[in-house]
């Protein structure tokens, strides 16, 4: 029987021309078990959270217009995100050869929010846009093993997710009127609620891991999801013309562990590196300054490097798993 949980501690720093932010985040990351069934079948329960979202900007602008203080407010936020509860089933078809597959539901609500706030006209401007979704996710799996020698093992896994269109509710809202002593006086206001908008894209994913001696693992995969399969549906909550790029990603990481029977506690401890780079899925629209034509640009490419220690418990076959990790999120848009 096998048991995980997972936490997230965050520092993030976002820079904007010459204005600096600093934001600490703690989240939740997972929570897992796996046990055997029968001889050569096991299973796994758990909760992931899919898609997180938390935010709060805000930005002041001068106003040349003196009637409105000199100053105008824009303010964006968003909270919420989809979860999933999962249940999967592993067999070993033959000695090298296993199969598997996961069935999750999916559930969770998120919201963004947008307003314009201009200076002591109190004239405000709200955007809504919230989403629901309650649906199934599939992925498949197989890996094999291939042992070169006593020593040398080299195995070989495989992954595929199918991509569907979710079952949900987009709602957008907006709000325009004044606010004054407290109470909000609305001059116009539309809502509109659009059934199944989104579409998950199809995912797929190859590995490959070099184990010597069940001391030193080193692994490369890559993942490809098919966002561009899913734009006609984003497109249609949007109601305008909309980009996606085929995501990409390739990881690679390393663990070591000096000795699993030695006394020595140094030994024992398991020592891990990764580092990973990735496409974006998503294309920006960018409107040119000097020619006024209209344009989609690729979206941030993201780079990431990890370092992390698996600490034996004493007395157990537990284990606490420690690590740290350096994100950048690289824009290529280039206005």
């Amino acid at each position: 029987f096998l048991f995980d949980a997972g936490m997230t501690l965050q520092n993030a720093n976002f820079k904007d021309g010459n204005v600096k932010t600093n934001a600490k985040n703690s989240s939740f990351d997972y929570l897992a078990m796996q046990f055997r069934l029968w001889q050569k079948m096991g299973m796994t329960v758990g909760f992931l959270p899919f898609s997180t979202v938390g935010y709060n900007i805000s930005k002041t602008h001068d106003f040349e217009d003196v009637d409105n203080n000199g100053k105008w407010v824009e303010s964006y936020n968003g909270d919420g995100g989809f979860h999933q509860v999962f249940v999967g089933l592993g067999y070993k078809v033959f000695n090298n050869l296993s199969v598997g597959a996961n069935f999750s539901y999916l559930y969770g609500d998120i919201t963004h929010q947008s307003m314009t706030a201009i200076g002591a006209t109190d004239t405000r401007s709200i955007k809504l846009d919230k989403f629901s979704i309650s649906d199934y996710k599939l992925d498949f799996g197989l890996q094999y093993t291939y042992k070169l020698n006593k020593k040398n093992t080299i195995n070989v896994g495989a992954v595929c997710t199918l991509g569907h269109t979710l079952h949900g509710d987009a709602y957008k809202y907006h709000q325009t009127g004044t606010e004054s002593n407290g109470s909000i006086y609305v001059q116009s206001q539309t809502g509109d609620t659009i059934p199944n908008p989104f579409k998950m894209p199809h995912t797929f994913g190859a590995g490959l891991t070099y184990v010597y001696d069940n001391r030193l693992t080193i692994g490369v995969d890559y993942t490809l999801q098919k966002w561009n399969t899913a734009d006609l549906t984003w497109s249609k909550f949007n109601k305008e013309s909309v980009e996606m790029n085929n995501r990409t990603k390739i990881a690679f990481g390393a663990e070591f562990v000096p000795s699993y029977i030695s006394h020595n506690y140094l030994k024992r401890i398991r020592y891990r590196m990764g580092a990973y780079y990735s496409t974006p899925y998503n294309k920006v629209s960018y409107t040119d300054p000097d020619t006024g034509a209209t344009s989609f640009q690729d979206g941030a490419r993201e780079y990431g490097v990890s370092v992390g220690f698996g600490l034996p418990m004493f007395q157990s076959k537990s284990m606490l798993n420690i690590s740290g990790q350096y994100i950048k999120v690289s824009p290529k848009f280039k206005g």
